[in-house]
């Protein structure tokens, strides 16, 4: 039996989101951009989360300590779905080893971490790593050095906890509405006019925070100019301040809107498929990428963004050093327009297409624009043309999920190793400056053979109509909607 929820009326808010499906079709197992990920920090909790400061503290269980190399949570009754479920360590310990069998976090994978080499099939067969006795869940590291990686890894979405009642026998989800986190879906639709409902039971909710939120169909372009309608009250951070409507909604934000501003962690680059580094010459593909980051630079109007030749910034975790930079430098400043046998095809979005088609005339030797059908990241790598424009998260610190995802994504390509191999041999370094280092060299020879090229990188925004107001920490990318509030 439903248990019925009444929310203050004034208290809702409409959302611009750039896709038209249920949610059904999403899941935490198989997680690829920033809409999907803000979708499911809000519906679940974790084991771990970050704070206004940017460090870690304990989610959904009630307790966290180490015990000698171990991790311990305790589960009470801090968190309850809205129908009445506790979430336990049971449904914590369920959650992790139906991530660790169908082996699709795309933000690293805990198995290196708890049981290395095991094949689990069933939630029944055993990871060693992963223990519940009562009330506690225990994970313990095969190494000790990989607690604190381990807990960086857990914060991502995509080790989100389920509650058990809403799996079925083959672990996927089929109940949204019982969830973990500060919202649950109140109501799906096939055509992506989806309501999300505020958790009374949670431990994070507030009276001041939304109650409802209507999730209001559109791509990254239109939303906009639904903002500027009325149609929707909040963009979130997934959604780039690009184009004219994106300008005139910024440059008002003081009179009319509140506006959320993350550090500049945001890079958009161009990413080239093993198809066309093979096929194509680093200087070819330096001469389409600068062609393309021309148009980026001169025609899109992204509102706050810097040049940048880098993915990770200067004196961050995978930073260059000053000899690699000007190495790059050099690298990038092409004496001569190289010769094409076909051109490089750019997937390009409908919305953009005539801008690029017409601002690639000069250039039909070197570049094809192909119309893209669904967002870039929606495309499996093997579906993907010779480049693709995307916009991804850089960090100023360790961040395993980063990680992991530049590397199952091939955002950073590992030629040389197998990419989980590459990655089980950062893990392996206890150092922190040797696994910097690891990933400096991978960041360097990605940049230098043009597997990946960077073109702006800007903070994250998103923006909501007075009297609404944000509370979200400027260090991270996403939207908590629990963490906008009314005065």
């Amino acid at each position: 039996m439903y248990t019925k929820i009444n929310s203050p009326s004034n208290l809702k808010l409409r959302m611009g989101f750039p896709y038209r499906v249920s949610i059904k079709n999403f899941d935490t197992l198989s997680i690829i951009n920033m809409f999907q990920y803000g979708m499911f920090r809000n519906l679940y909790g974790r084991l771990i989360r970050y704070n206004q400061d940017g460090q870690l503290m304990v989610d959904l269980p009630e307790r966290f300590y180490w015990q000698n190399a171990f991790l311990i949570f305790e589960f009470g009754k801090k968190v309850t779905t809205v129908d009445g479920h506790v979430i336990t360590a049971e449904d914590a310990a369920i959650s992790l080893k139906r991530n660790i069998i169908y082996k699709r976090s795309g933000h690293g994978d805990i198995r290196n971490f708890l049981c290395p080499g095991q094949e689990l099939k069933t939630i029944d067969d055993a990871c060693e790593g992963i223990e519940v006795v009562g009330n506690k869940l225990i994970l313990k590291p095969v190494k000790e050095h990989y607690g604190p990686l381990l807990l960086s890894a857990l914060e991502n979405a995509d080790y989100s906890i389920i509650p058990k009642n809403s799996l079925d026998k083959a672990l996927k989800i089929i109940d949204y509405r019982n969830t973990s986190g500060t919202y649950f879906v109140a109501k799906d639709s096939t055509i992506g006019e989806i309501k999300l409902q505020a958790n009374p039971k949670h431990y994070l909710y507030s009276e001041k925070m939304p109650q409802e939120i209507d999730l209001v169909p559109g791509d990254v372009i239109s939303i906009w100019n639904l903002f500027l309608e009325d149609k929707i009250d909040l963009i979130s951070t997934g959604v780039p301040p690009v184009g004219e409507a994106a300008q005139l909604v910024m440059s008002n934000g003081n009179e009319q809107y509140n506006i959320h501003k993350s550090i500049p962690i945001s890079v958009n680059l161009l990413l080239f498929s093993k198809e066309a580094i093979t096929e194509f010459s680093v200087e070819q593909r330096f001469f389409v990428a600068q062609a393309y980051a021309g148009v980026v630079k001169t025609k899109l109007n992204f509102y706050e963004a810097q040049p940048t030749e880098t993915f990770f910034r200067k004196h961050t975790n995978g930073g260059l050093s000053d000899r690699q930079e000007a190495e790059l430098k050099s690298k990038r400043n092409l004496t001569k327009r190289p010769a094409f046998n076909r051109p490089i095809e750019i997937l390009i979005s409908n919305a953009r297409f005539e801008l690029f088609s017409k601002s690639f005339s000069e250039y039909s030797k070197e570049i094809k624009p192909i119309k893209m059908g669904a967002h870039s990241t929606d495309l499996k790598i093997h579906e993907r043309p010779h480049a693709i424009s995307m916009i991804n998260d850089s960090s100023w610190l360790e961040d395993m999920g980063l990680i992991g995802y530049n590397l199952n994504f091939e955002v950073f390509k590992t030629f040389k190793l197998e990419k989980n191999k590459w990655f089980e041999n950062y893990l392996a370094l206890e150092s922190k400056e040797d696994r910097n280092k690891l990933l400096q060299d991978l960041h360097y020879e990605n940049l230098i053979n043009a597997y990946v090229y960077p073109i702006l990188v800007s903070p994250y925004f998103a923006v909501v109509k007075k009297p609404w107001t944000f509370n979200m920490s400027t260090l991270h990318a996403g939207t908590e909607l629990w963490n906008i509030r009314i005065p």
